[in-house]
């Protein structure tokens, strides 16, 4: 009864928001300069700015629907930007995806689906004719595993993985891109997911693709809940939680400079959501106040800040 009716306070006072890009304050510059037609301006910052920088810009602007009509005119305008173009199919991506709805296949409509993958193939040549004006960016190239992912094209979304790990063989998000890819319910199997998350945690490895074995974890789970077994989801979580409590120990994570350092929070708060541990789960939902990524959580209807401390008394 207590925890019900401080839900409801919960609801009553605390606005559901959450954090653009983990707050990464060079989104909504960048957005002033975009509305401004400031481009010069524009390609002269995204110069300076680091690999994971310009995947949470891309990700704050590209990846919603606050500035496509300024993304699509900025490429109309100076088509011959690398910059521009990688925009473009970033934005056009997110169009396609919106379209799509995230509904199972079965769901989605025929003229849905049509529209879906026209937009895809779109993004598809923004992002291919980015790479030929400028073919050093890893941006494009991890953005352009989704769309392959999307079109069905699995043999084109590993090649195009194997081009991204020549220029960055750390890249965050072209990694959880081909995570995402390799998952059951797309194009790949448990093996296959399982093999790419072992190597990603490799000593070698950057502590931030921690993240792809807690993909690999939670889309097991996933499976378990979806199953007709009734010990499913116990087995899982007694299978992998003496691994992901060893990983957690190893890295201390708000020790890591880059803020893409919050996907490893929300994974790891949502894994030991599914574990039912709490105590951790609590934790680091303590220390992700509003920068809340939109997966794990959308599997749990999670989509701002009140929700998240919801989450805390389940």
């Amino acid at each position: 009864m207590f925890n019900f009716v401080r839900n409801i306070y919960t609801r009553i006072t605390v606005k559901n928001e959450r954090n653009v890009a983990f707050g990464f304050p060079k989104v909504q510059e960048f957005g002033n300069l975009l509305k401004e037609r400031k481009y010069e301006d524009i390609e002269e910052m995204f110069e300076n700015l680091e690999t994971d920088e310009v995947s949470l810009l891309l990700d704050g602007l590209g990846m919603a629907d606050t500035h496509l009509k300024e993304i699509f005119e900025w490429q109309s305008l100076e088509p011959d930007s690398y910059i521009s173009n990688l925009f473009a199919g970033v934005a056009s991506t997110f169009v396609a995806w919106e379209i799509r709805s995230g509904e199972r296949a079965e769901y989605v409509g025929e003229e849905q689906f049509e529209g879906f993958w026209n937009k895809l193939e779109e993004g598809k040549e923004d992002l291919f004719k980015s790479i030929s004006i400028n073919g050093n960016n890893p941006e494009a190239y991890a953005r352009l595993i989704t769309i392959y992912m999307g079109l069905e094209e699995k043999e084109n979304g590993l090649e195009c993985f194997d081009m991204l790990m020549e220029k960055d063989s750390n890249h965050l998000r072209g990694h959880m891109a081909l995570a995402t890819f390799l998952a059951p319910k797309w194009f790949g199997s448990f093996e296959e997911m399982e093999q790419f998350a072992l190597s990603s945690i490799e000593n070698d490895k950057s502590e931030l693709l921690h993240v792809i074995y807690l993909m690999y974890v939670m889309e097991c789970y996933h499976e378990a809940e979806d199953s007709s077994e009734p010990k499913a989801k116990k087995m899982i979580k007694n299978k992998f939680r003496a691994k992901v409590k060893s990983l957690y120990d190893q890295v201390e994570i708000t020790g890591i400079k880059s803020l893409q350092r919050y996907y490893l929070h929300n994974y790891y708060s949502y894994v030991f959501h599914l574990m039912d541990e709490r105590s951790l789960r609590n934790r680091e939902i303590d220390v992700i106040e509003k920068n809340i990524s939109g997966l794990p959580w959308a599997f749990r209807r999670v989509d701002g800040i009140a929700d998240l401390k919801i989450m805390k008394t389940k």
